[in-house]
């Protein structure tokens, strides 16, 4: 499913959502917390993708997450928690997005185990920093799009990965308002390059592209 809403097909996506949905219906109620919120958390990204955020924050506000005892994380936590704040992001409440991404960053601080959460941290960090260039925040915004980029070049594959162009992208749009733009063209370049390396993903990464090109030209 997720793999179909990053290839930019809707529709697949939704008939396996459905799919899914209707599987777990059959199990009357059997299915774990977990696999619930595995599905919502799909919705919710397909729905963003689709430019529905309002949908999205509905479909959110169902996933159910236990209270964390002090100290520990749980990748359900996480997930939920980051899903909460790229809608708000997406609705443009860059400082509800703001506050959620940098509880997340404190939390896998705290924890004392943040080399093992390093994927959750880019998108923390990443969700941070086109936060605060919302805010017009660009000198705030740069060590955290930079952070965002350095982590996930260590998880994603630095090639094909669009979540890390998705990343690069923003850390030019920053470098471009902070009128650095040779290193703002350096990095786009980068992210268009792992564009071109996909055969097809979805409107929802093509347009920040656009929006990027539409400032400097790429090659």
């Amino acid at each position: 499913m997720v793999a179909e809403t990053e290839a930019g097909h809707y529709r697949q996506a939704e008939s396996m959502l459905e799919e899914a949905d209707a599987i777990s219906a059959r199990l009357g109620g059997k299915s774990s917390t977990g696999e619930v919120n595995d599905l919502r958390l799909a919705r919710a990204t397909l729905l963003q993708a689709e430019g529905k955020g309002d949908e999205a924050a509905k479909c959110l506000q169902k996933s159910a997450v236990p209270p964390e005892a002090p100290g520990k994380i749980s990748y359900n936590w996480l997930d939920v928690s980051l899903a909460h704040a790229t809608v708000e992001l997406t609705q443009g409440h860059p400082a509800a997005a703001l506050e959620q991404a940098a509880e997340v960053q404190r939390r896998l601080e705290g924890s004392g185990k943040a080399l093992y959460f390093k994927r959750w941290a880019s998108e923390a960090a990443l969700i941070e920093g086109k936060s605060l260039l919302l805010e017009n925040r660009a000198a705030g915004a740069l060590p955290q799009l930079q952070r965002a980029v350095q982590l996930g070049s260590e998880v994603y594959d630095p090639e094909l990965s669009p979540d890390l162009a998705d990343a690069k992208i923003a850390l030019a749009l920053c470098l471009l308002d902070l009128g650095r733009s040779e290193q703002a063209h350096a990095v786009g370049s980068q992210a268009k390059a792992i564009h071109k390396a996909n055969r097809e993903l979805g409107e929802h990464y093509r347009r920040p592209l656009r929006q990027l090109e539409a400032r400097i030209r790429l090659h």
